[in-house]
């Protein structure tokens, strides 16, 4: 417990712990005015962090969850004639009526790669958005290099690690190898 300070035996001021960005703690006094508004500050810092972190990790499971939607799709739908651009278009346009917004043609054609690239992936995904019609085989058996070859990341290490922009990059690399670098 923290001894009183100053003339008042009464006052014990308030402690709170501080998680820097090197993951040491760091223990702070709130004493006056100044500390306690810093304490808020940091406080309301370290839970927007947070919370954009997890933002970021839920739209790119949703974005691989709307790829694998357009990959099967693409594999079994009635009017799978309309291949390629042509089905991404007049899904985003449809999309775009709906009220959605950054489901452009060329979002929904990354989503795709980005499902058939990391379908490892399905494995962070929450229980609730587990997908009965998911086909690992078949896509794994379809991989240019053997995945035995290839140590594969951990699925939530991935998500947690890197934002969709970065598999992005990460897609326009031919080779699975380089990819983990």
């Amino acid at each position: 417990l923290p001894l009183p300070i100053g003339n008042n035996p009464d006052y014990i001021p308030y402690v709170f712990f501080l998680q820097t960005k090197n993951d040491r703690t760091m223990e702070r006094t709130i004493n006056n005015f100044e500390n306690l508004a810093l304490a808020i500050q940091e406080s309301n810092d370290n839970f927007l962090k947070q919370a954009q972190k997890q933002v970021n990790v839920a739209f790119t499971l949703r974005n691989w969850v709307i790829g694998h939607h357009i990959h099967n799709y693409e594999q079994s739908g009635e009017d799978r004639a309309e291949y390629g651009e042509q089905v991404l278009n007049k899904l985003a346009e449809r999309l775009k009526k709906a009220g959605l917004k950054g489901l452009s043609a060329s979002n929904l054609y990354h989503f795709k790669q980005f499902y058939l690239v990391y379908p490892q992936i399905v494995q962070a995904l929450p229980e609730q958005f587990q997908l009965k019609d998911f086909q690992s085989n078949t896509i794994l058996q379809a991989l240019p290099v053997k995945l035995e070859d290839i140590p594969l990341i951990p699925p939530n290490e991935l998500i947690n690690k890197l934002s969709f922009t970065h598999f992005i990059e990460l897609i326009k690399c031919a080779n699975p190898l380089k990819r983990l670098f």
